[in-house]
C-alpha cells in the first residue's frame, strides 16, 4: 500500500523534476527521513519536506525535535546550500519558505521543534503563513515559488 507520506512527497518532487531544468535529487536519509538535496546546475538546495493531510486550509506544520536538528544538521553538513522548507498542503499545492525566513515566525529557526507554522490559502490567491502568537510573515508565498525557489540563482 502507499503511504499519504510517499504521495505527497512523490507530488512534490515531480514538479521539481517535471520543471524543464536538469536536476539530480537525492535523499538525505542519514539527516532525516524528509529531506532531500537537489542540484540545478550550478544551484544546491537543501528540502526539508512537511505534509499535511488536512483537505483544505488552513494546514498546521508542527516542527519535531529530529527536524530541528535536520535543520542544524544541514547547515553544518551542507554549508554552500540554500535551505528551503518544503510544505506540502494535500491537493492544495506547495508552499516553499526559504529557511532563512523561518525566523521571521519562530524565535530560532534552527530549534523549531514542538513549535507550529500555519499556512492557509484563499482559492486564486497566494499562501500566508502565520507562526506562535500569530506572528506573521511579511508578504505571501506565491503558488508558484515552488519550485522555482530551486532554480533560482542566489543574489548577493
Amino acid at each position: 500500500m502507499i503511504r499519504d507520506q510517499e504521495l505527497l512527497h512523490g507530488a512534490a518532487l515531480i514538479r521539481l523534476l517535471d520543471a524543464g531544468e536538469p536536476v539530480t535529487v537525492s535523499k538525505a536519509a542519514t539527516i532525516h527521513p524528509s529531506v532531500y538535496a537537489a542540484k540545478a546546475g550550478d544551484r544546491r538546495v537543501t528540502l526539508l519536506v512537511k505534509l499535511s493531510t488536512k483537505k483544505k486550509s488552513p494546514w498546521q506544520f508542527t516542527f519535531t525535535e529530529g527536524e530541528g536538528a535536520a535543520l542544524a544538521a544541514l547547515a553544518e553538513e551542507y554549508p554552500d546550500h540554500k535551505r528551503l522548507l518544503v510544505f506540502v498542503c494535500h491537493l492544495d499545492g506547495v508552499c516553499c519558505l526559504p529557511h532563512d525566513r523561518l525566523g521571521e515566525l519562530i524565535d530560532d529557526p534552527f530549534a523549531p521543534g514542538g513549535q507550529a507554522v500555519s499556512v492557509t490559502r484563499t482559492e486564486g490567491k497566494s499562501y500566508r503563513l502565520t507562526g506562535p502568537g500569530r506572528l506573521r510573515l511579511r508578504g505571501t508565498i506565491r503558488v508558484s515559488d515552488w519550485p522555482r525557489l530551486v532554480f533560482e540563482k542566489e543574489t548577493t
